[in-house]
């Protein structure tokens, strides 16, 4: 941290040392003075679409989602081959229920990579969002094959149980839970999903039941 620090002290002009520091800080946790570098590095180079994702992916984790969904905006028109920031883009429009939009964005991004596993499963999402059920498990099963760890792959096998359960595929909704709970890393991850698992179980035991009456 010094280093930067330094380096600012000796040439405050440059935009790339206010960014390094701001990553720095950001990883440290401290998120205020992260966002003060990475400003004024947008502010000495205000056409850097790393600089505005970066910036963006922090102002949305500190819940200024506006200004974030405004440098997600910016980095895209500057570089429409950033599929990071395309990807946050298309969450940012999910996350207002603007599904259709976000399914435009995050299109164009899967088109620069379809082996992006993250982009395959926002995208899935967008489906889930707007109601196609059988294009989401589509992209779902996509994503698995892309899963770059044990971790999204549980995320995206929780979200195909997601979509059996809107299907009411309880079955095989219960089976992708206890598959998501597999490889699961986070115990708090796998306690929610082996919930999920034994309410399903209820409920089709209670149904079981009612069609013996």
């Amino acid at each position: 941290m010094d280093s930067f620090s330094k380096a600012i002290e000796l040439q405050p002009g440059r935009a790339e040392f206010f960014y390094n520091r701001g990553l720095a800080l950001e990883k440290l946790g401290q998120s205020e003075k992260a966002l003060d570098d990475l400003r004024k590095a947008v502010e000495l180079n205000p056409k850097d679409a790393d600089t505005l994702n970066n910036r963006g992916m922090l102002l949305w984790k500190t819940g200024n989602k506006e200004a974030a969904l405004e440098d997600f905006e910016r980095a895209v028109n500057l570089n429409s081959k950033h599929i990071l920031a395309r990807k946050n883009l298309g969450e940012v429009y999910l996350s207002q229920g603007l599904h259709e939009k976000a399914r435009e964005v995050l299109e164009k991004a899967y088109d620069q990579n379809r082996k992006d596993g993250e982009v395959l499963t926002a995208l899935g999402d967008a489906c889930v969002s707007g109601g196609d059920l059988g294009k989401a498990l589509n992209y779902y099963g996509r994503a698995l094959r892309y899963a770059s760890g044990d971790e999204q792959r549980s995320t995206v096998i929780a979200r195909e149980a997601i979509v059996w359960e809107k299907r009411g595929k309880l079955d095989r909704a219960t089976r992708a839970y206890e598959k998501a709970m597999q490889s699961a890393t986070d115990p708090g991850i796998r306690d929610g999903l082996a919930a999920k698992v034994a309410e399903l179980k209820a409920a089709m035991q209670q149904e079981k039941e009612q069609r013996r009456r």
